[in-house]
């Protein structure tokens, strides 16, 4: 199953409760059963790591005490401001994910009929990104084998955020 993963969609504050986020499990579980609280890391770009604890789970109004991969839940996280929190963010177990600034891609560039671009672009473009909920600027570092990159080529290339 592997450490836990999840990726935050929305955050609220709860009153009188405290901070709230709503995600999706992608792996790991979150087991409150054994113990009151579930101790995560929250991971965004350009952002510090911060720390908080996962004290109570809902999936439809239900509290749960168990969460699975492909749970829909919003979590009740102890420890954490709404302002320290945000849509795109991850929560894992500490540990066990690692931040990088620079990522090498294996890229399709769509073409104008597929509803993507018309004219080429080169080194240094910066488009806008989506990742499972994380939506960021990315910039086109290096591309290899070629200078430009057309509609309907496939490309590697190394991007940084």
């Amino acid at each position: 199953m592997g450490p836990l993963l999840v990726n935050v969609e929305q955050v609220v504050t709860k009153t009188g409760r405290g901070t709230v986020a709503t995600g999706k499990i992608y792996r790991g579980k979150i087991d409150l059963e054994k113990s009151k609280e579930k101790m995560v890391h929250i991971l965004g770009v350009n952002k510090k790591p911060v720390t908080g604890y996962i004290t109570s789970m809902e999936v439809f109004r239900e509290e749960i005490k168990i969460g699975l991969p492909g749970y829909d839940l919003g979590m009740l996280i102890r420890g954490v401001e709404k302002s320290q929190l945000s849509r795109g963010d991850s929560m894992c177990e500490p540990g066990s994910i690692k931040l990088a600034k620079k990522v090498e891609v294996k890229f399709y560039c769509l073409s104008a009929d597929e509803g993507g671009r018309k004219k080429p672009f080169q080194k240094g473009y910066k488009p806008q990104m989506f990742v499972n909920t994380l939506d960021v600027t990315c910039t086109f570092d290096e591309i290899v084998g070629v200078d430009f990159v057309t509609p309907g080529d496939y490309v590697d290339a190394i991007l940084s955020f």
